[in-house]
């Protein structure tokens, strides 16, 4: 059996002006609004990565990123130590 994946959301509060959007309409219910009115993660553990939030946003206040994904440095430096390796074996 796959096991599922898990999602990291991570709203940035600078950009964020409080629309509702991602509370709104998120389909799994992973947002709900704090006593201020901004949007805050409710259950993490529900996020399936649809990504709607991140690609309705208008303040690109969010972004949803799988946990187990490498990280960009990580790949690039990944991807740089190959071309070594290659290099190497001329």
């Amino acid at each position: 059996m796959a096991k599922k994946k898990s999602y990291r959301q991570h709203i940035f509060y600078d950009w964020c002006k409080a629309c509702g959007l991602c509370v709104a309409f998120c389909p799994k219910q992973v947002y709900r609004r704090n006593e201020e009115g901004q949007p805050v993660v409710a259950d993490a553990a529900k996020c399936v990565g649809c990504r709607f939030c991140e690609l309705h946003c208008p303040d690109f206040a969010i972004t949803i990123s799988a946990v187990d994904a490498p990280s960009r440095s990580a790949a690039a430096h990944t991807a740089q130590t190959s071309i070594e390796e290659a290099a190497d074996e001329r």
